[in-house]
């Protein structure tokens, strides 16, 4: 059976040694002001599959509201607005990559539920956190939100459906890396296109790698003949010496990456409902006084902005000429009333810095310039 892999295979390892001036290391506390997507099932993941299991007196695993719980404060005491937006129906072609990571999980090995996202996106309402239900995958919604200054992941797929900045170690406290696709792009020498090629042929969730193509060599032969239908043409005529996998939907895949399903349904954030958080966890089976803390935390924070109605843009495909943002345009402010045929998306607006008497406010890094 075909190895898959989890995001992109190598390419982490590749950016670090090839491009180390596109990966910078910052503190949280840089991305204050900022709007961020958060890959929602790769939280729960996270929260489910890493560290010490959590359980209620049911035996139910509470890890994925607790440390989402925990997580998603620290980001807002950070000053950060998130937007932390669920999967919805996978591609067909990721279903036997879903399988594969099924087989090889072990028997007695936790797994986030459709019950566990359920309760989690519960948790987000009542603390006010904006939401968004992707159509299709996560990561590909979040890349193409207008309304978001960096997706903050830990796999490098979200470069690839084009998000401008990614953040990785968003879960490690305060250490972040802050990636740019731009400076990753110029750092390569290649377009948007040849970089989904790239990697397409280092292989991930919906193409298997080529034998004996790893990350490095994978780019020589993107540099050497500029695309992977080219590459592809050069193995098949003998000139490259590999042999290709027998199912290799490539341009399916691809399809995928530039054009992928995008928008859902939108909450934009709201004012929390401090009680029902923690009648909500208690009720779960969470420490008492854990979450009396964490609901003081949520009370202090600082992030107060008046609700706007969500807009929530999708980006065009991802190109490798960057598009002129359009120009704003002026519209009297109104009710939001989400209708099926309209994509909306969390409201984004900065907040004003509280100072004290004589005293100026510290100025936060600027998020990176849309496109």
């Amino acid at each position: 059976m075909a190895k898959y892999t989890m995001g992109i295979r190598g390419l982490s390892q590749l950016l670090a040694e090839t491009c180390p001036e596109a990966l910078k290391a910052g503190k949280l506390s840089d991305l204050a002001g900022w709007t961020v997507a958060i890959d929602g099932n790769l939280m729960a993941n996270q929260m489910i599959r890493v560290g010490a299991r959590i359980v209620n007196s049911r035996g139910e695993h509470i890890n994925h509201l607790q440390g989402s719980m925990f997580r998603l404060i620290n980001v807002m005491e950070a000053g950060i607005r998130p937007i932390v937006v669920i999967d919805g129906k996978p591609p067909a072609l990721k279903a036997r990559v879903l399988e594969t990571r099924r087989e090889a999980r072990a028997p007695d090995a936790p797994k986030v539920s459709s019950q566990h996202m359920e309760q989690l996106q519960h948790l987000l309402s009542l603390m006010g956190v904006a939401t968004l239900n992707a159509n299709g995958e996560a990561e590909a919604a979040a890349a193409r939100l207008r309304s978001a200054d960096a997706v903050a992941t830990d796999d490098l797929d979200a470069l690839v459906f084009g998000a401008k900045t990614v953040i990785r170690g968003l879960s490690s406290g305060e250490d972040i890396t802050i990636i740019s696709r731009e400076q990753v792009l110029q750092c390569l020498g290649l377009t948007q296109s040849q970089f989904v090629d790239l990697c397409l042929l280092c292989g991930g969730d919906y193409l298997v790698g080529i034998p004996n193509v790893g990350p490095k060599r994978a780019l020589e032969l993107i540099r050497a003949y500029k695309s992977l239908g080219e590459v592809i043409n050069r193995i098949r005529s003998g000139e490259v010496t590999r042999q290709l996998p027998e199912d290799y939907p490539w341009e399916v895949a691809k399809e995928l990456y530039v054009n992928p399903e995008v928008g859902g349904v939108a909450t934009p954030r709201h004012k929390p409902n401090y009680l029902a958080v923690q009648e909500f966890l208690v009720g779960r089976g969470l420490d008492v006084s854990r979450v009396s803390g964490a609901v003081r935390r949520l009370e202090a924070l600082t992030i107060r902005t008046k609700e706007r109605p969500p807009n929530v843009s999708i980006t065009a495909p991802a190109a490798a000429v960057p598009v002129p943002a359009a120009v704003p345009v002026k519209r009297k402010p109104k009710k939001f009333e989400p209708s099926s045929g309209e994509e909306s998306d969390p409201a984004k607006t900065k907040p004003k810095p509280e100072t004290k008497s004589g005293t100026k406010p510290k100025k936060s890094p600027k998020p990176p310039p849309k496109s």
